[in-house]
């Protein structure tokens, strides 16, 4: 879904807020009794319609609105991938750098001379950073270098807790920032430039700039001491803190303030702060610099009333702390030991922090007392802060804190919550109650939440902005933690708050968080007026039925489960939900509005349920389509009145006279044609005019339908972008038609779902055609691979192509061996065929045993089945036919055991030609057709008698072998039992069937999950299976009825299952087993609703394969299941084989009428067109440590004038004694070890490759398991191709590349993405070629190899 986003600004507040100095004192005696009571220190109540988020002095300049250059591309995460770190980005995206020259620019539309940088860099192999820089221009003319470092950054994450060093789990903390001050500021119309020089041959990024008016310093202040007059010196790299210390301790003396002047001053150690009735302020945070420099742990920070001596226990009062920027040399949380916060302990008495800019500690702000009496920080206010780029939590109210405050702060990058409320009961501390989050914006939280509240009571958090959390829950509340939690919770109020791009699938323990999260005891809270926008994963999550009386009024959830992945960690797996509910009693929902919620339920509804719940406490809900306009509300920006308001919007709000009109319906298969053959894959494409004189906005869907033969619809709603008075737009259906043999008919309709409601004329929305489809069967697309045999189905034909009711069809697969290694006479190569997935009645062959060389195809008929027959009866409608090779598992280790089935389509009847069929409309010229050849009638006449007689020629060549089946008893067994039991009510697990690697590790390990739901009543469980010996040791399912009790297959179990005989189940073998188990013997209450189970293993060994698993109610009467030799058949089928030569040398002359086909289409080599390189892989289909090679390569969108309408790439192996050359390397080549792989959605990636920004950057990934040394070594060919409007083919040049060379100069390098991946392309790649290949250790660098 496309949405239009606005970014809601006021640029009335350009200034920075500077608090005036205290009035001068009087008398040397200075009373400032309660200074957070002070009238500037006011915190607003909330406001519905005020603003949301914190009032900054800066406007952010984001990547996507730099122009870029050099060798500049911009990295995107559109799905959140953990590993990439442009999930960690503002808006998913920022600027790579990747060479000297690279840059990226923004022109300014403000002003300001204070820039901040959020940059990326390299982590070190040590975990200890490296040095870099990055330089600045101003309108072209080079101004400064930034100094930059990754020393703070990159924590890991392998499991829940970080990791200082890359230990190959996610990488966080992957940017940081920088400020500086420009000479001469920034005015309107400016340009800016960050420039790579390339420095220390480092990649570097930028997420943003913010820039701002410098304000000036602030003088010293009357009746206060100057640090200075005590011995500290700025900027001399000495430690000051006994000046600093002195100072503050002769100011307490004398009731006079403190003030700390512009420069750096450096502390080596924790600053004790003890005083009353003090303000200590700096000359401003872009002024004034606290460095603490030790890094160790407890080596620094301000501790505020810390027990030294009994008479200075909690002595910290009524301070006022204010206006200077602190930095720490802290970089581990040191396994949570840190304790070096920024402010730490008790402020006590009311007292004010306000405008301090802190980062680079273990948490910037933790109110709680740990040693002497109880204290507590009670009325504190943190105010106008910037509090960003720490190890843990932002803010932390602990230990009985109460009445308390963080308004207006800027929370960032911060690597556990944001803001806290912790309610611990530790040392006898009081519960909280009256704690203030408001008016704070709080983004890029890694790790916990943005807003988190642990327990307490009668807080309020309001009109607080959260956005782009990672794996964090935007607003996050449970009872996890010791203490109070919500046991006295009366009332809790979370008011006007925006979450944007929040939430996730997987947070540091796998758990999926939602924007709103809320699990355990949870009590007493109420959501009012809450907006949460684009959600990771669910919207609102509320896991379970422990928390009670939450109740959300005014909600909207607008886009959910945006990041398209699958969450498990709790449930079964699901896309996010608008919400997620553990039990409609935890929640009540008044007044809901829900747009693009990627998930749906049975009903349609967005709603995932747990535990048995609905939606009964879901009331006044608003559910949007899909495709409905929303509006995003930006990041704050300086403004003063008003706020950012977001909602579903309707663009044509005012607009009349619009009409479109369709002028264009064409149709075409995989390869461009319209001439379609039986089992095309088709799609529609349609043009769609704007007819009037009114410009069709922005943000309304223009949509199209088409409906094949009044029955299936094919659609694409996706087109927001806009239609101009008299402008034409080409769309094309986004699912594919297979098109069966008959005349059809298809109807397209513009404007099916009624978007454009004011029309002018609807009349002109509407276009038929009729057209027909000719031809045999399709053919299965067969890829060659090396390192052993692989079986594949390419074709399946009925013995008939006209086909009615009631004809008796028998149908030929073709099976290929698609590997290079020769299957050797002897071996039984046979399949299967299931109807519409019917298991119970099927048809098979398995009388071939001939052999099958490297790249030959065999016919092969089906010669029997389960009810003694080999023909199947067709019937009225749609049918799937499936042909399942070595179905039994009788060729074990094929290169690949997946590609086993193919299945093809057919309707019956079969529908009748069409006498005078339509021609496609050309879509480039409005009003005319395509210009086709006539349908090839007789030709395709002559053709199909032939295919007649060559098919019971086949018929006849295959089932001469069939004597061959008494020899072989024992495997026709392996076949679906033929039983008197009736398989119609089994339910199939087919999550079930697939080969399970069992872990090596050691503890209690989950290995996944089956789901289904069976009735009370199913008994039986019956597996079919292979595997290593000792596979099922220690392997158990949890039913999820019965958690408590894991069923263990080891027989040495108190609790395990049994078969219907009594016996335990068997080890696996290579050889195939059948066991039924008996669920209720074994001790499952079967007389209640199962749902699935979960299977576990501690400590296995190898793998294990289920071919089939079912539940079924009734235990089978076993019958005999050897086949009925055929031997009167066979006899005649035997003398059958004569005809053959005959038919064939008809099937020639029939052939020589397609010569006169027109030549294909035109081809040019264009540098529009361009392969890149190429990357290694060491993940492929989801697998760690399966290598695959990526190919990178480019598409103009538009080449020679010409819209391109398809893409890809083709790949050939130089290989066997006729080896390929670059000439092989087309479209539709006939060389076998030539094939093509058109470019998907799924392909295109954001990075920009080239120097181009208008093309389309694609990969392609190719795994590499089971490559052996000669796969890995060959020589391949590959180039890309385009497929334009007029059918023209545009050819990238053919660029040859060695898979090893490739892995070794990447390896060479330190260039894969983490040391796991490089070690996996030394032990999966280069061992493999070269055994004697030396290992490297790794470093971080750029990853294409040119």
């Amino acid at each position: 879904m496309r949405k239009s986003i606005q970014k809601v600004l006021s640029f009335a507040l350009a200034g920075a807020m500077v608090l005036q100095p205290l009035p001068s004192a009087q008398s040397v005696f200075k009373v400032n009794a309660g200074v957070a009571s002070e009238s500037k220190f006011d915190i607003p109540q909330a406001d519905a319609s005020g603003r949301v988020g914190a009032k900054v002095p800066y406007t952010r300049y984001d990547s996507l609105q730099a122009n870029i250059g050099g060798g500049a591309q911009i990295a995107s995460s559109k799905n959140f991938d953990r590993m990439n770190i442009a999930s960690q980005a503002s808006e998913q995206s920022y600027v790579r750098l990747p060479g000297k020259g690279a840059y990226a620019e923004w022109t300014m539309n403000t002003t300001g001379d204070g820039v901040t940088m959020r940059f990326t860099m390299p982590d070190s192999s040590d975990g200890m950073g490296l040095k870099g820089s990055l330089d600045v221009y101003v309108n072209g003319q080079y101004k400064k270098t930034i100094d930059l470092t990754s020393y703070f950054m990159w924590q890991y994450f392998a499991s829940g807790n970080p990791s200082d060093n890359n230990d190959g789990g996610v990488p966080c903390f992957a940017f940081d920032e920088v400020h500086f001050k420009l000479d001469n500021s920034l005015k309107k119309g400016d340009t800016i430039r960050i420039q790579s020089s390339g420095a220390n041959a480092l990649e570097y990024g930028v997420d943003f700039l913010e820039i701002e008016n410098v304000p000036d310093e602030i003088a010293q202040p009357d009746n206060s001491l100057n640090v200075e007059d005590f011995g500290a010196v700025p900027d001399d790299g000495q430690d000051d803190y006994d000046a600093i210390y002195r100072c503050i301790e002769e100011a307490d003396r004398s009731n006079m303030d403190v003030y700390i002047p512009a420069g750096t001053f450096e502390i080596g150690q924790v600053w004790r702060l003890y005083g009353s009735n003090m303000k200590i302020t700096g000359a401003g945070m872009w002024y004034t610099n606290i460095q603490f420099t030790n890094p160790d742990a407890g080596g620094g920070g301000i501790s505020a009333g810390w027990q030294t001596s009994g008479s200075k226990d909690g002595y910290c009062n009524n301070i006022e702390f204010c206006n200077m920027y602190i930095n720490s040399n802290l970089r581990s949380r040191y396994n949570q030991q840190a304790v070096y916060k920024c402010f730490m302990d008790v402020f006590t008495d009311g007292s004010v922090i306000h405008d301090i800019w802190e980062e680079h500690f273990e948490c910037g702000f933790w109110f709680g007392d740990y040693n002497g009496k109880m204290d507590y920080s009670d009325g504190v206010k943190v105010m106008d802060c910037r509090i960003r780029n720490n190890l843990a939590d932002g803010v932390n109210f602990c230990q009985g804190t109460s009445n308390a405050t963080v308004y207006n702060c800027s929370i960032r990058n911060n690597g556990d919550d944001g803001l806290a409320c912790w309610n611990n009961s530790w040392g006898g501390a009081k519960n909280e109650s009256g704690n203030v989050f408001a008016y704070n914006t709080i983004d890029f939280i890694w790790r916990a939440g943005g807003i988190a509240i642990y327990g307490g009571d009668n807080f309020k958090v309001y009109n607080n902005y959260i956005c782009d959390t990672f794996m964090a829950a935007g607003i996050h509340l449970n009872t996890t933690f010791d203490g109070y939690k919500f046991s006295e919770c009366k009332n809790m109020t979370f008011d006007n708050n925006i979450i944007v791009r929040a939430g996730c699938t997987k947070d540091s323990w796998g758990e999926e968080l939602g924007a709103v999260d809320i699990k355990q005891e949870v009590r007493n809270v109420t959501f009012n007026n809450t907006q949460i926008y684009d959600a990771q994963h669910d919207g609102i999550r509320i896991l379970d039925n422990s928390p009670s009386n939450v109740v959300f009024n005014n909600t909207k959830v607008l886009g959910s489960g945006v990041d398209g992945q699958q969450g498990n960690y709790s449930s079964v797996p699901h896309a996010g939900a608008a919400i997620r509910l553990g039990s409609s009693s935890s929640a009540t929902f008044n007044g809901i509005e829900i747009a693009n919620s990627a998930f749906k339920n049975t009903d349609g509804s967005p709603y995932f349920y747990t535990g048995g719940t609905d939606s009964s406490c879901i009331k006044n809900a608003t559910i949007h389509e899909d495709d409905v306009t929303y509006t995003v509300p930006g990041y704050p920006e300086p403004y003063i009145d008003g706020g950012q308001q977001g909602g579903v919007t309707n663009p044509l709000e005012g607009i009349t006279g619009y009409d479109i009109a369709l002028t264009g319906l064409t149709w075409k298969n995989e390869n461009g044609s319209s001439d379609l053959k039986n089992g095309d894959k088709v799609t529609f494409s349609v043009a769609i005019t704007n007819t009037s004189n009114v410009d069709i906005p922005e943000g309304v869907t223009i949509g199209f339908k088409v409906v094949v033969d009044g029955t299936t619809t094919y659609r694409n709603q996706k087109f927001k972008d806009g239609l101009k008075a008299g402008q034409t737009v080409k769309l094309s259906t986004t699912g594919a038609w297979t098109a069966s043999r008959g005349g059809h008919t298809i109807v397209a309709t513009a404007d099916d779902t009624n978007k454009l409601p004011n029309e002018t004329d609807k009349n002109n929305n509407t276009r038929t055609k009729k057209f027909n489809v000719y031809g045999d069967a399709a053919t299965n697309p067969v890829t060659r691979v090396s390192g052993g045999y692989d079986l594949v189905v390419s074709k399946i034909v009925a013995n008939k192509q006209d086909i009615a009711v009631g004809d008796q069809l028998v149908f030929t697969a073709t099976i290929t061996n698609a590997g290079d290694t020769a299957i050797p006479a002897g071996t039984t190569i046979g399949y299967q065929l299931q109807i519409d997935g019917n298991t119970s009645n099927i048809l098979w062959c398995d009388t071939y045993n001939s052999g099958l060389a490297a790249g030959q195809s065999v016919d092969l008929t089906v010669n029997s089945g389960s009810a003694q027959r080999n023909y199947w009866t067709a019937t009225s409608g749609k049918h799937s036919i499936m042909a399942w090779v070595d179905d039994v598992n009788r060729i074990q280790n094929e290169v690949n055991e997946d590609n086993n089935k193919y299945t093809i389509s057919l309707n019956i009847p079969t529908a009748s030609m069409i006498e005078n069929p339509d021609a496609p409309d050309d879509l480039n010229n409005p009003g005319q057709v395509e210009t086709t050849k006539a349908p090839e009638t007789t030709t395709k006449q002559a053709e199909t008698t032939t295919k007649q007689a060559e098919t019971t020629t086949k018929q006849a060549e295959t089932t001469t072998k069939a004597p061959e089946t008494t020899a072989k008893p024992a495997e026709t067994t392996t076949k679906t039992p033929e039983t008197s039991r009736d398989t119609s009510g089994d339910i199939v697990l087919n999550e079930f069937m697939k080969t399970w690697t069992v872990g090596t590790g050691s503890g209690y390990q989950y290995m996944g999950q089956v789901n289904y739901k069976a009735p009370a009543g199913y008994r039986y469980l019956q597996l079919t299976y292979t595997g290593d010996t000792r596979a099922f040791e220690e392997l158990r399912l949890e039913f999820f009825t019965d958690m408590k009790n894991p069923y263990w297959f080891n027989k040495n179990q108190a609790v395990k299952f049994v078969t219907t005989s009594g016996d335990v189940v068997e080890a696996p073998s290579s050889t195939a087993k059948t066991v039924v188990i008996d669920l209720q013997k074994s001790g499952l209450n079967i007389n209640q609703t199962n749902t699935g189970f979960h299977i576990h293993n501690t400590q296995g060994y190898g793998s294990f394969t289920i071919t089939d698993a079912r539940l079924y109610k009734t235990a089978a009467v076993e019958q005999p299941t050897t086949k009925p030799v055929e031997t009167t058949t066979k006899q005649v089928e035997t003398t059958t084989k004569a005809p053959e030569t005959t038919i064939k040398q008809v099937e020639t002359t029939t052939k020589e009428p397609e010569t006169t086909k027109p030549a294909e289409a035109p081809s040019m080599v264009s540098d529009k067109v361009i392969v890149h390189g190429y990357q290694m892989s060491a993940k492929f289909n989801g697998v760690e440590g399966d290598m695959g090679i990526r190919i990178v390569y480019s598409v103009e969108p538009e080449i020679d004038g010409k819209k391109v309408e398809k893409a890809g790439v083709i790949c050939g192996i130089v290989y066997g004694d006729n080896p390929i050359t670059k000439n092989d390397i087309v479209l539709n080549s006939k060389n076998s070890y030539v094939a093509s792989y058109e470019a998907t959605d799924k392909g295109l990636i954001g990075d920009v490759v080239g120097n181009s920004k208008t093309a389309k950057n694609y990969v392609r990934t190719f795994g590499l398991k089971d490559y052996n040394a000669a796969g890995l070594s060959a020589t391949y060919y590959t180039r890309s191709y385009a497929i334009l409007e007029d059918g023209t083919i545009a050819y990238s040049d053919v660029e040859e590349f060695n898979i090893y060379e490739i892995g070794k100069k990447i390896y060479q390098k330190r260039s894969m993405v983490n040391e796991a991946a490089h070690n996996y392309l030394y032990d999966k790649i280069l061992k493999v070629v070269n055994p004697a290949e030396l290992p490297i250790d790794y470093n971080w660098s750029n990853t294409i190899e040119k």
